[in-house]
């Protein structure tokens, strides 16, 4: 075993990684950036659409003046929004106990693979398995797979092994590493 590291998450964890997930990572910002032409798109169509059905009186263009207001509002605020909406989500999840928030969980660390060994279970990975590798800052370490992720807070990190050493053997294991700033 080159490594056997214990996480214990927080729910400050998993916000963490859904703002990655869905905000920070370049995956999201292609959908977030194709999210946003497909509803300027459908704006603008709409407000086309209305202000020649009623032929363009004063009525319709305030009307469609102020739909274009409320969609930039929305564009401006969407990150606010979505924040918000993890937050909550979070609170559900851990309300329904579908967060495993305080339970330790341990990956060790092999030459050829990786497990993830909890109170019940063990389960083995090779490292072709790994999807991606992202890196966040000082936040935090995922290691993607088809079925979910490994979040390792870099603080939790930095207390049961060397850094440098770890990062450098995920880099040898997994070609496929990102990195976020």
């Amino acid at each position: 075993m080159k490594f056997r590291l214990v996480t214990t998450m927080t729910g400050e964890d998993y916000y963490n990684f859904y703002v990655f997930n869905y905000l920070e990572s370049s995956d999201a910002k292609k959908n977030i950036r194709k999210h946003h032409l497909q509803f300027i798109a459908y704006i603008a169509v709409l407000s086309i659409v209305y202000m020649l059905f009623f032929r363009w009186r004063p009525s319709s263009v305030f009307a469609s003046a102020g739909t274009v207001l409320l969609a930039a509002i929305y564009l401006i605020l969407y990150k606010s929004i979505c924040k918000l909406s993890f937050k909550r989500r979070i609170k559900q999840r851990k309300k329904a106990g579908e967060l495993s928030i305080g339970n330790p969980s341990a990956i060790e660390f092999y030459d050829d693979y990786f497990s993830d060994v909890n109170e019940s279970t063990r389960v083995e990975q090779t490292y072709s398995g790994l999807s991606k590798v992202c890196i966040v800052s000082d936040r935090l370490v995922l290691l993607y797979t088809e079925q979910f992720a490994h979040i390792f807070p870099i603080a939790q990190l930095k207390e049961q092994v060397n850094c440098e050493d770890f990062l450098s053997f995920i880099r040898e294991k997994c070609p496929n590493v990102e990195y976020y700033q």
